[in-house]
């Protein structure tokens, strides 16, 4: 997770210095970037379908702290669990809850309008996925709290979808529908990986090899 946190920061720092070394007069946060975040009417209506590949690694070049939290997340939670899965499935974690994120904007963009002119973009999304994940495979497991609490790891899950929820009901923004979406499909990708694995399917008792040797198979050389 380290390089995928490097990334961030460069990224972070490289739109922060193409907005400020080349901003509107519409001062717009983003300013140019804002093509690469997801607004459910352009990235759906408008074909601009990049949009939701993009908008997870740009960041707000105004602002220091949601890059500070999509780092965090990665650190706190990303690398955990690549040390107990691997990298792969932690990348499949953050994938699933951006994608689960930009899915939950779109639909909701089609029940409340105003959601459709909305933008998403940062980790929301993946770092949802990732607190959720690390809880659901750890959910025995006991952890404090920043020193407030003494929590488990399924409880630290429920907990990180209510805060998700919360934001949503305090804030509709898009970030905190396709944050709520990210957590959902964390959990739902935890649930999937907790499956019963069926078993391997176990060699015949008795079946040895066979060396094949020029002018057939010699007695002696039979191998059981």
């Amino acid at each position: 997770m380290r390089r995928l946190s490097q990334a961030l920061a460069g990224l972070w720092l490289v739109s922060a210095l193409w907005v400020y070394t080349g901003r509107s007069a519409s001062q717009d946060a983003l300013g140019s970037l804002v093509a690469l975040a997801l607004i459910p009417h352009r990235a759906v209506q408008g074909l601009e379908l990049w949009r939701f590949v993009t908008h997870p690694f740009l960041h707000d070049p105004s602002a220091l702290l949601p890059l500070l939290g999509s780092v965090l997340s990665l650190w706190l939670f990303g690398s955990p669990l690549e040390r107990r899965w691997g990298p792969r499935p932690v990348l499949t974690v953050l994938a699933a809850g951006t994608v689960s994120g930009a899915l939950l904007l779109v639909g909701a963009s089609f029940l409340e309008l105003r959601l459709l002119f909305e933008r998403a973009y940062g980790m929301v999304g993946g770092g949802y996925a990732l607190a959720v994940c690390w809880g659901l495979a750890h959910r025995d497991e006991q952890s404090s709290l920043f020193g407030l609490a003494t929590l488990t790891g399924r409880q630290i899950a429920w907990l990180t979808l209510a805060l998700a929820l919360l934001w949503l009901l305090v804030d509709r923004s898009g970030n905190n529908v396709a944050g709520l979406g990210g957590a959902l499909g964390g959990a739902l990708y935890a649930r999937w990986r907790a499956r019963p694995r069926r078993p391997e399917a176990k060699t015949r008792e008795g079946s040895g090899r066979f060396q094949v040797i020029e002018g057939g198979l010699s007695d002696k050389k039979w191998m059981n």
